[in-house]
């Protein structure tokens, strides 16, 4: 809960955020959010810090069609070759869609409520994220704007809920000098406000540092235990590992896997609303495949259909990965349940699958 802190001073500074002033004499601006001149890319464009008015604030420079160069904020030149694209392509990078334009990825738009990257475009409307994930957002911000997108994504339930501890923690605990003290604090004088955030608070005689004094069966419904607390799983990136899997010597029709006979090419694929978002290698003639291979997947949001699927890769006829997953060559699909997020390993069978295993790490 090391968090606390950070996320207490990251709120106070949104509330001041015109605390930092000078006199208008001697033209010094009422208002300074940067230092004359300098450059920055936000939102992967150019911005550069000039005065409005009596304020320095940062404004935009230029629009980046090649990105911005994070060392001197202003726009690059070009694109290197290996950043070459098919036109119609989108990608996301962090919280911007890039779209292909002749040739190279250019910058499309910042995505005000997150990037999908199943799609490469923008999300169209909030995450609706809970009590938990606008704190675990908040709290890896390093900057007030950062910070008030954490806030502008949650759900109507979450924001108040968040608000209510903000609330309690600065008007209980702001006089708190280090970590150690604010966490006292915030667990001694605002136990409800956290618990109906999500967190899970030890009682009198536990020590909040330990882990294992925290109990991991008395999260609200929609949350998970991790890291000492309840948290969503949404919005966030999994590690998702296909381990292996081991099928029956005949298909469900009892017949051979292969039209001449052989055994299954076993592959397996994660769908995210019905597109491919990840997909292992193939093994070979053989009713067994072992994988571990993996990958950094974005859950964005709960309504998204995620479904894990394995597959025969003998297609009839196909000369390409792409053109040997058709519905003749499924082997089985799985729709994501909840419980999963708190499994080591799912295990996963079927009429003619022995079992299908992979495994969901949080890579946060």
């Amino acid at each position: 809960m090391n968090k606390f802190l950070v996320c207490a001073a990251l709120l106070t500074a949104m509330v001041l955020t015109i605390s930092c002033g000078g006199s208008s004499s001697g033209g010094e601006s009422y208002y300074q959010e940067c230092t004359y001149g300098a450059h920055v890319c936000k939102y992967g464009n150019s911005y550069y810090c000039g005065y409005s008015g009596n304020y320095l604030i940062w404004q935009l420079s230029e629009y980046c069609s090649y990105g911005c160069d994070s060392w001197t904020g202003k726009c690059s030149d070009s694109q290197s070759s290996d950043s070459e694209c098919s036109s119609g392509e989108y990608k996301c990078s962090g919280s911007y869609s890039y779209s292909c334009y002749n040739g190279y990825w250019s910058y499309d738009e910042y995505c005000d409520y997150g990037c999908n990257s199943s799609t490469g475009k923008c999300n169209s409307s909030s995450l609706n994220l809970s009590c938990m994930s606008i704190y675990s957002c908040y709290a890896d911000c390093e900057d007030n704007a950062c910070a008030r997108k954490c806030v502008d994504n949650g759900s109507e339930t979450g924001q108040r809920q968040f608000y209510a501890m903000y609330n309690c923690w600065t008007d209980n605990c702001s006089d708190a000098e280090t970590n150690e003290e604010f966490t006292d604090c915030v667990y001694g004088n605002c136990a409800k406000e956290m618990k109906d955030c999500g967190f899970t608070v030890p009682d009198g005689n536990d020590d909040p540092s330990d882990p294992t004094e925290q109990a991991s069966d008395d999260c609200a419904e929609g949350l998970f235990y991790y890291q000492g607390s309840c948290q969503s799983p949404w919005g966030k990136k999994w590690i998702v590992t296909f381990v292996d899997a081991k099928v029956t010597e005949k298909n469900a029709d009892g017949e051979a896997w292969d039209a001449l006979g052989g055994l299954p090419d076993l592959f397996a694929v994660v769908k995210i609303n019905g597109k491919e978002v990840f997909r292992t290698n193939e093994g070979s003639d053989s009713t067994a495949a072992t994988w571990n291979e993996d990958a950094t997947i974005d859950f964005s949001a709960k309504t998204d259909k995620i479904t894990y699927c394995l597959y025969d890769g003998d297609a009839v006829g196909g000369d390409t990965s792409s053109d040997m997953v058709s519905s003749n060559d499924e082997v089985g699909c799985w729709d994501h349940e909840f419980e999963w997020f708190s499994l080591d390993k799912v295990t996963v069978t079927s009429d003619v699958v022995d079992h299908f295993d992979f495994s969901l790490e949080p890579a946060w």
